[in-house]
């Protein structure tokens, strides 16, 4: 009858609740029934959730009452005991009544049944502890009733017992967790003890919440490792700190890896082997959810988490094991999951695989590499032997795949094995990861896995073979920007060049590497020997016949445009001949967009003579230093009025940086006006294109700081600030002119002028820089004005070729002449009643800081016009 029960049981789903407020489920309950033993209940201590005895059940088919009071009460009697004894409360009495064996008793019927007696004796306040089935052999309507009855209290009673001992053993987990932080805590029992709820859930079939348990699992034991690599040491994590000695990859074909689950519940297991079995039960519950592609996500993060987890625990590894390991894993991985799939499935899922070809092909090339399997020469006595030591660190292969022609131990056994059957298995796996990732668009990574190839190629000397790879790559980070990137590929491409011979293409590489500011100095120097080597040779060269090495050079250099400037000097001491004579030139560089000089230089003319001398002993190179330049936005300064001045900061080799200032001694007749939103741009050398950034100016009462935005080296950084030059304090004019004092001087024709000097302190320098800027003052202008207190008075005059001098001015009385201004050329009266020919209507403008001046005489006005033939009125009181 138990495997009817279990069956029925089994047929019909039911709600388990959960604690913590969590959504109840819906499951099936798979029983199964074991006859009574006092040594299979449950002990102190004992934390077997998956063998726990959730229900007691007591089977009696008596039904005579002597029979009853002489054996049977005396037995379920001890039977209680015992459950009690073990603090069990979960249990049920079962009496199987039979028709026939009523029939055959010739006592009279007594007035209680055994049932009855038994609830009267062992179930008073549970009477439904005690249930009659009826002729269950039988298909009458009593005995299906009956049936019924019985198998809704069973379901319902092993439920309750279930959810009640499940909480129960959650709890106490929970608490084993908490207690984590004490000495003498095992992560390998705690280990053991989750695991225990995971086979609970694995065989109601809530693979999600089996999951889940093996996740917090990996997690908590990932924070550890964390904590110890920052210091923060467990006790516990020195059995996983145990050297590598066996490298056999993930065991992905079974269910369970009981080999390993004993080595951790015995304390023993290594880091590898614990990821191992942890990594096996999350894809086996993975493809019980049908998620495969998340087998290979989290295969690829696991396999790059455990190579740092044995950095942090200091783990020693063998040189090549866990290159080993990785191997084995992903091709592990992926037959696991070409088994539970089609092939249009792998097709379409290309992205989440990819990467576990890609780091198979890496991980192969280290190793070929460890074991001499790349080299020209081929492996000598050292590399055998290191291989010898990595095949007899993968064991014996596993019987799950000892049948399987193409199993991961079997590649790794043969690529290993010979340089022919590497370069086989390599070249396969290089090009099935390139064609991946150009099937769904990563080009970057093809590209990428195109340079190892390449790498591969020039390890074997077959350099014609990687060319094309190493141009491609180059052409991608060309096109992209990437610089680092590009400067690496270039540098191989120049050696794969070097040695098919390709000179010319060669000294180009050459001559653009001697310019890559992502060099080192030492390394642009040796690109620079390799072309003067080149220009020290009497004979052509091959690839370009009849073109002498300086015509090479030249071709090479003439599109070359160095960033930062070089100036390279030759000299070759020791000749029989005397070097011949520089002829040099100036070479001037303006800005195509603003018209400035740039740079400045010297070339020389005969470099191709230069260039044949045969003892080249050594060259130098120099780069220019930051340089500051201040100078006027117009072609002249005008003082009185704010007028903007332009600053130039050449960096040079300096690199200017985050709080960087330019420091400018305040000078109190010529006041920087602080304006808002102040910007500066950075052009490159070699480009017109120009960044903006904003500035922050502070000042103080001696200095005016001048926050630089961050600049790199050879960079023009250049802003624009406002000054204006202060009129002398005079408070009048003698002999009709702006008095001269200190630097103020006449020119050749006679225009005034002041000199202000400002002194600059730069970053780049301990030395300061004095900064002198020439302001031209006021001329003088002739005109007669009748002073009438209190009136409105129009002073005119027009301006001619830059200055209003000399020129006849009319003054008119506004009371006088109330239907129009009057104006005649030459006239001093203010009587005149002439019609106005100027402006209809004279536009006002404000004047400008320092354009008036007050004196204890009167008050000055200073009148600088705009532009030629214009009338310039001015309003005074």
């Amino acid at each position: 009858m138990f495997s009817v029960f279990s069956f029925l049981l089994s047929d019909f789903s039911v709600s388990l609740c959960r604690s913590y407020g969590r959504a109840p489920k819906m499951i099936h309950l798979e029983s199964n029934f074991i006859p009574f033993k006092e040594e299979l209940l449950p002990k102190e201590g004992n934390k077997a959730l998956l063998t726990f005895p959730f229900l007691h059940i007591y089977w009696t088919d008596c039904c005579e009452t002597e029979v009853y009071k002489a054996t049977t009460k005396d037995d379920i009697t001890k039977w209680q005991n015992v459950l009690r004894a073990h603090n069990t409360t979960d249990w049920l009495i079962v009496v199987v009544e039979s028709e026939a064996k009523k029939k055959n008793k010739t006592n009279i019927l007594p007035r209680t049944s055994i049932a009855d007696k038994i609830r009267s004796d062992f179930c008073n306040k549970q009477s439904d502890r005690c249930m009659v089935l009826v002729d269950p052999l039988k298909d009458t309507s009593r005995s299906q009733e009956s049936w019924s009855l019985f198998l809704a209290k069973l379901r319902t009673l092993l439920l309750t017992s279930f959810t009640r001992n499940l909480g129960h053993f959650e709890d106490e987990m929970r608490t084993l967790r908490e207690k984590r932080t004490e000495p003498g805590w095992s992560f390998c029992d705690y280990f053991m003890v989750q695991e225990e709820l995971a086979f609970v859930f694995e065989m109601l079939q809530q693979f999600e919440d089996a999951l889940v348990q093996y996740d917090e699992l990996d997690a908590l034991f990932s924070q550890y490792v964390l904590n110890f690599g920052a210091g923060d040491e467990a006790n516990w994590l020195s059995s996983f700190c145990q050297p590598v000695r066996s490298w056999d990859g993930l065991a992905l074909r079974k269910p369970i890896d009981m080999e390993k689950r004993d080595l951790i519940q015995r304390r023993q297991a290594n880091l590898l082997e614990l990821r191992s079995y942890l990594f096996s039960r999350q894809c086996t519950l993975l493809l019980f959810l049908q998620r495969p592609w998340e087998v290979a996500n989290r295969a690829l993060e696991l396999l790059h988490n455990c190579v740092q987890e044995l950095k942090l625990l200091e783990v020693s590894v063998p040189p090549g094991a866990l290159d080993c390991w990785v191997f084995l894993s992903c091709l592990e991985v992926l037959q696991r999951i070409e088994g539970c799939c089609e092939r249009a499935q792998l097709e379409a899922n290309v992205s989440h695989t990819v990467g576990l070809w890609s780091y198979a092909t890496e991980k192969l090339q280290s190793l070929g590499s460890l074991c001499g399997l790349v080299s020209e020469l081929g492996p000598c006595s050292e590399d055998l032997q290191r291989t010898v030591d990595l095949l007899a660190g993968l064991g014996a292969e596993r019987a799950e795949t000892a049948n399987a022609a193409h199993s991961p131990y079997k590649k790794l056994q043969e690529a290993l094995s010979s340089e022919d059957a590497f370069e086989k298995h390599y070249l396969e796996l290089c090009h099935a990861t390139m064609e991946m990732y150009n099937s769904i668009g990563r080009i970057r990574s093809a590209k990428l896995v195109g340079k190892d190839l390449a790498d591969f190629y020039m390890k074997k000397n077959c350099p014609q073979k990687a060319e094309l790879y190493l141009q491609g790559a180059l052409n991608m980070y060309q096109s992209e920007g990437w610089e680092l990137p590009l400067t690496h590929t270039r540098k191989q491409l120049a050696e794969c060049q070097r040695r098919l011979g390709q000179t010319e293409s060669y000294l180009r590489t050459c001559s653009l590497l001697a310019a890559d500011v992502n060099l080192s100095q030492e390394e642009r120097q040796r690109f620079c020997q390799e072309i003067l080597k080149f220009a020290a040779k009497d004979s052509n060269v091959t690839g370009t016949p009849g073109l002498p090495p300086t015509g090479i050079i030249c071709s090479a250099l003439t599109s070359l445009s160095f960033d930062p400037p070089m100036l390279l000097f030759i000299w070759s001491p020791g000749g029989k001949e005397a070097p011949p004579a520089l002829e040099l030139s100036e070479m001037h560089e303006k800005s195509p967009s603003e018209g400035g000089l740039v740079t400045a230089g010297v070339i020389c003319r005969n470099v191709h003579v230069l260039l044949r001398a045969q003892d080249v002993s050594s060259s130098t190179m120099c780069t220019p230093d930051p340089q500051l330049k201040v100078e006027p936005h117009s072609e002249c300064l005008l003082a009185g009025i704010p007028q903007r001045v332009k600053f130039t900061v050449t960096t040079g080799h300096y690199n200017i940086k985050n709080g960087d200032t330019l420091q400018l001694s305040n000078a109190d007749s010529m006041p920087i006006l602080l304006g808002t939103g102040t910007t500066a741009a950075v052009y490159r050398n070699s480009q017109g294109e120009a960044s903006e950034h904003s500035m922050s100016i502070q000042r103080s009462d001696k200095v005016t700081s001048i926050c630089l935005p961050p600049t790199p080296p050879y960079h023009i950084l250049e802003f624009e600030l406002d000054v204006v030059c202060l009129l002398p304090e005079a408070g009048h004019l003698l002999n009709g002119e702006v008095p001269r004092k200190g630097r103020e001087q006449r020119d050749s024709h006679g225009t005034n002028t002041t000199e202000q000097r400002v002194t600059v302190d730069c970053p780049w320098s301990i030395y300061s820089t004095i900064v002198s800027l020439s302001f031209q003052l006021p001329q003088r202008l002739s005109t007669l004005v009748d002073r009438r207190v209190g009136s409105n008075w129009a002073v005119c005059g027009r301006s001619s070729d830059s200055w209003i001098e000399n020129d006849p001015v009319s003054v008119e009385d506004p009371c006088e002449v109330p239907s129009g201004r009057a104006q005649n050329k030459g006239s001093i009266s203010p009587g005149y009643n002439v019609e106005h020919k100027g402006p209809p209507t004279p536009r006002l403008q404000p004047f400008h800081p320092g354009q008036i001046s007050n004196s204890s005489i009167g008050r000055q006005i200073l009148v600088v016009p705009s532009t030629d033939d214009h009338v310039l009125e001015v309003n005074v009181t």
